[in-house]
């Protein structure tokens, strides 16, 4: 078992001279909170019907996009052999409510505000985002949307910290913050939507955040109006992309992944099959010379993570080189409540 550290990682890409690109999964979020944000927690926090929670208890998963995969494979099932049917509909809109109770779970249990999260544990995640050229996330919450806002706060308070993620996630505007000004220097990518993230008539738009307290009460809003955030909660890859080429912005963002170069950070990512989307775009792309990827726990989880990681990435280490390393997670320091040191 060969495990790095965060801050050999680090180390290694200073020697390549690469830069440096971070992809964050749903573990990012859990270290902040798992009771919060793990499925197991939002599925108890739903109201689903006895009937839907059933169905998860009959695939034994928490995991609300294998039960929203399994309920469309049952409608496309019933269309083509019964067409008559109306239970394929029936199917089809259990899917789209199962999604819809996922936001409201994640919504409802999400802190209100970054008020909520102590200033020590902001800054250290900034400073550990800071290391990065690119970020790209398939988290539908706000934790970094809001850690990213803070960059005056730590350079205010740690004035000889000089390297802090200069945020661009190409949303412009003074009446409206709509996505596309300048986009060519986005460095922020929200590659399955978020919750601040609203389909517009023409345009992508971000709530915008006059008064950060009320972020979440907006969304909360929104949803009882039946005005639902962009993210993309479709059950397999497939139906994934297929909403991600359909939106000018989610595909824009897909798109940057085949563009970054040097070396990609996944952290927080348990490699799942309903992301091979990404993990194919990333394949595709032989810029990416070495892949760093974290483990939780790696004395249980390592053998299983890595035999994913080969199994995703073999095709690509055969025709051009591609060289696969592991870290632990927890030397990473997101989330500590720890003081920072001046430097």
């Amino acid at each position: 078992m060969s495990i790095k550290t965060f801050s050999q990682v680090l180390e290694e890409c200073k020697k390549n001279g690469f830069k440096k690109n971070l992809l964050v999964g749903n573990g990012f979020s859990i270290a902040y909170n798992k009771e919060i944000f793990s499925y197991d927690k939002l599925f108890e926090y739903s109201d689903m019907s006895e009937n839907v929670k059933g169905v998860f208890k009959e695939f034994n998963t928490y995991d609300f996009e294998i039960i929203i995969k399994k309920f469309t494979e049952a409608h496309r099932l019933f269309k083509k052999y019964k067409p008559d049917n109306k239970i394929a509909e029936e199917l089809l809109l259990e899917a789209n409510n199962i999604k819809g109770k996922l936001v409201h779970s994640i919504s409802e249990k999400h802190p209100h505000s970054q008020t909520e999260i102590s200033e020590n544990r902001i800054f250290n995640t900034l400073i550990f985002l800071s290391n990065f050229d690119n970020i790209f996330s398939l988290n539908y919450d706000l934790l970094l949307y809001w850690v990213l806002m803070n960059k005056n706060d730590l350079k205010q308070k740690y004035p000889l910290i000089k390297n802090v993620y200069n945020i661009n996630d190409g949303f412009h505007g003074s009446t409206s913050l709509t996505w596309g000004y300048n986009k060519e220097k986005q460095n922020v990518f929200y590659l399955h939507g978020a919750l601040h993230l609203v389909e517009g008539y023409i345009n992508v738009v971000k709530i915008k955040n006059n008064e950060i307290d009320n972020l979440i009460s907006i969304i909360q809003s929104n949803l009882e109006r039946n005005c639902f955030p962009l993210i993309v909660a479709e059950g397999s890859m497939v139906e994934k992309l297929r909403k991600i080429k359909h939106n000018e912005y989610l595909n824009y963002c897909y798109d940057k992944l085949s563009c970054i170069e040097g070396n990609l950070i996944i952290y927080g990512h348990s490699l799942a099959e309903n992301d091979n989307h990404i993990f194919k775009q990333i394949s595709n792309n032989i810029n990416i010379k070495n892949i760093y990827i974290s483990i939780y726990d790696p004395e249980n989880n390592y053998e299983t993570v890595s035999e994913k990681a080969l199994n995703i990435f073999r095709k690509r280490m055969d025709k051009t080189p591609l060289k696969l390393n592991f870290f632990d997670a927890a030397t990473t320091n997101i989330w500590s409540n720890n003081p920072l040191k001046d430097m």
